[in-house]
């Protein structure tokens, strides 16, 4: 067994995860992200706009979204390419991070660029250890052992 297999918290297991749908209120209560702040408790959150193609304006709406519900600092994580998983600077963005949110997009590029690496092992590392995990649409999708990647909704 793996330290990563042996969940370590102030209540005996790994953090919270919040698996949102997508869409989640950005403007108005905010009510999933609110637990989502409650649950970091003014700790550092890591974005990952990794899914997406064009991160361009996902964080700044997560910024705002974010703005006064008690969050502490909030920083980007974006990979052009695989091989950032292994630069240094991306490996530290996750240095006191209280937790991570994925954002949507398509989750298989999450997968494909953080799967098996020192990045996905930070998050799992935050986590275990009692960290919040959140992701909305895509950053949701990859959360599962199973991941669904495309089809059609009566085929799923």
């Amino acid at each position: 067994m793996s330290e990563l297999d042996e969940p370590r918290t102030r209540h005996g297991g790994a953090g919270p995860l919040f698996v949102i749908g997508g869409h989640e209120d950005k403007e108005g209560d905010r009510t999933i992200l609110r637990a989502v702040a409650e649950a970091l408790a003014g700790r550092k959150l890591v974005v990952a706009t990794i899914a997406s193609h064009r991160p361009e304006g996902y964080f700044d709406s997560y910024q705002e979204a974010f703005r006064d519900l008690g969050v502490g600092e909030l920083v980007e994580l974006y990979l052009n390419d695989r091989a950032e998983t292994h630069d240094a600077e991306k490996v530290a963005l996750f240095d006191d991070a209280g937790g991570v949110f994925f954002s949507g997009g398509d989750q298989l590029r999450i997968s494909s660029q953080i799967g098996d690496s020192p990045i996905e092992r930070r998050i799992r590392e935050i986590w275990v250890n009692g960290g919040v995990l959140a992701g909305t649409s895509a950053g949701a999708s990859v959360m599962s052992d199973t991941m669904l990647v495309r089809g059609a909704s009566a085929e799923s």
